[in-house]
């Protein structure tokens, strides 16, 4: 195998042992995730990759704030499903919810937030990111005074508060400050140690060559 066939080689491997180490931005919902003891969990899931539909007051904050991205299922028990998915956050940082897709389907979404204890912090009804008319689709930003994992429901609420139902299809932006961050495998992180070792190496077997050369 040639010098170049090498090089490339080892760099395909730190790339992709960089790769394995993301996690996907979209989350398709899981059912049963009908109460806060049953909730989705979402952690392992946030990234910065960058999403157009992810601002706070105007600002497109998805570079910069992990976030994860939730599609629901449209498989509904009876008809009606409350929807719940939680995440764990930390004290001192301020969590950001974006709901899209309801005032489309002309219904009525509600957000709200629950503690580590399940009791609830914070709802919305109707609320804008700073880029979207305001309609019928909620805008939930939380700071949170306690370090643990939180939940946040999905609901309707165009024929008074209910769960959603079965023609309502949405997307749930989630947004924490180091939420859940996904964490390498020990194998991501052997992989990667040894496509760095076999670059080093590499490097030091050309500068070896080149000063030979030169004598």
């Amino acid at each position: 195998m040639g010098a170049s066939m090498r090089s490339t080689l080892l760099t395909a491997i730190v790339l992709g042992a960089l790769a394995t180490s993301a996690s996907a931005a979209v989350v398709a919902e899981v059912e049963p995730n009908e109460s806060i003891a049953t909730a989705q969990n979402l952690d392992g899931n946030f990234t910065t990759d960058f999403v157009a539909g992810i601002n706070n007051a105007g600002v497109n904050i998805s570079t910069t704030v992990p976030h994860v991205t939730v599609t629901n299922d449209s498989v509904i028990l009876n008809g009606l499903s409350d929807d719940f998915f939680s995440f764990t956050a930390t004290a001192g940082t301020t969590g950001v919810f974006d709901i899209d897709g309801f005032f489309v389907n002309g219904t009525n979404s509600v957000l709200t937030l629950f503690d580590t204890l399940g009791a609830q912090v914070a709802t919305n009804d109707n609320g804008t990111d700073g880029t979207e008319v305001l309609g019928s689709d909620s805008f939930l930003t939380h700071a949170f005074t306690q370090s643990g994992t939180y939940t946040i429901q999905v609901q309707d609420n165009v024929f008074g508060l209910r769960p959603v139902n079965q023609q309502t299809v949405y997307t749930l932006h989630i947004s924490v400050p180091l939420a859940g961050a996904p964490v390498p495998e020990p194998g991501t992180w052997a992989l990667f140690g040894l496509g760095v070792i076999g670059l080093g190496g590499l490097v030091r077997r050309r500068r070896r060559q080149r000063a030979t050369a030169a004598v």
